[in-house]
């Protein structure tokens, strides 16, 4: 887990953002946790150099293992990681040709081009800029017919991919992981849950229309 020093990062309302390693069960969810591990914490001057050790855990993982499985998250506290990648890319210095990667989350009802999309947000700050195959990379469908259905197939994807090497996490102000809010079971596989009014609000500042309006679903893994 990497956080910066003080008492939060100062971008998007994270006070940290972590990374998990060598989830390889993740996909299987059955239902019991994983073997319990120490946290490996590293503490920061400030947000530029968060940023820049998240991208190197990255870089490592892909380094040892070029298949690597990535889980990612959006919001504005990763962007500084994403940028760090994509110039490590472009240096030569990290290849993602071999890469799979998952995301974490997406609105339930915003399509693909909209601009607040996850969809929309990956490609732009992220996918576009580096050498990972398109069907190499996974992201659930926000206006599926069927939303079971999406979810279903999104865990028997990651349970066909072998399940997730390193995952990149955000935790928000009232401790929600991802979009799971606190008093959401540990252990539930991907699923559409009702957001906070907490979480509505503090999300709202991309959308610029009424709170009323904007997006209190998401999909989301468990």
């Amino acid at each position: 887990m990497i956080a910066p020093s003080g008492a939060g990062c100062g971008r998007s309302g994270f006070d940290f953002s972590g990374i998990i390693r060598n989830r390889t069960n993740c996909g299987s969810r059955k239902g019991s946790l994983q073997e319990k591990k120490d946290m490996n914490i590293i503490v920061v001057k400030d947000y530029n150099e968060m940023s820049y050790q998240a991208a190197q855990l990255i870089a490592e993982q892909i380094t040892k293992k070029r298949k690597s499985v990535l889980g990612l998250a959006t919001g504005s506290t990763p962007e500084g990681m994403y940028k760090e990648l994509i110039n490590l890319n472009q240096g030569d210095k990290v290849d993602f040709s071999e890469v799979i990667t998952f995301n974490l989350d997406e609105y339930y009802g915003l399509p693909p081009e909209h601009p607040q999309s996850y969809y929309f947000f990956m490609w732009n700050n992220f996918f576009k800029h580096v050498n990972i195959k398109k069907e190499n990379i996974h992201l659930l469908n926000g206006i599926s017919e069927n939303i079971d259905k999406e979810c279903a197939q999104y865990e028997a994807l990651i349970k066909k991919s072998g399940g997730i090497d390193l995952q990149v996490l955000g935790i928000g102000n009232n401790g929600h992981i991802g979009f799971n809010e606190p008093d959401i079971s540990l252990n539930t596989k991907t699923h559409l849950v009702n957001l906070t009014a907490k979480t509505i609000r503090a999300n709202s500042r991309f959308f610029l229309i009424p709170l009323r309006k904007c997006p209190n679903k998401p999909l989301l893994w468990g």
